[in-house]
C-alpha cells in the first residue's frame, strides 16, 4: 500500500512538473511573438551602462586557462560573474 502511494505520489509530481515547465516555455514563446508583432523586437537603443536592462560594458579577462574571455562571447545569454579577492 505505501509503496503504491509513493509511486502514485511521484507520478503527481512529474506530471505537475512538466506541466508547469512546458505553461512557462510556452509563454516565453508568445510573448517573443507578440513583440514581434508589435515591432517591439530590434527597436531597442541599447544603453551601456550598470542598471538593470542596460547593455553590459565590453571586457576583456583572462580565464584560468590563460585564455581571453570576453564578455560579448556571451552575448544573449545569462552570465554571473563573481569577484572575490585572495591572498
Amino acid at each position: 500500500m505505501k509503496k503504491t502511494l509513493i509511486i502514485f505520489c511521484i507520478l503527481i509530481l512529474l506530471i505537475g512538473g512538466g506541466y508547469s515547465i512546458s505553461t512557462f516555455i510556452r509563454s516565453g514563446e508568445n510573448s517573443v511573438e507578440e513583440e514581434k508583432e508589435l515591432g517591439m523586437v530590434g527597436n531597442k537603443e541599447e544603453t551601456i551602462g550598470l542598471d538593470m536592462g542596460n547593455t553590459a560594458p565590453k571586457f576583456t579577462l583572462i580565464n584560468t586557462n590563460n585564455e581571453k574571455e570576453s564578455l560579448e562571447n556571451y552575448r544573449g545569454k545569462n552570465v554571473i560573474l563573481n569577484f572575490f579577492a585572495t591572498t
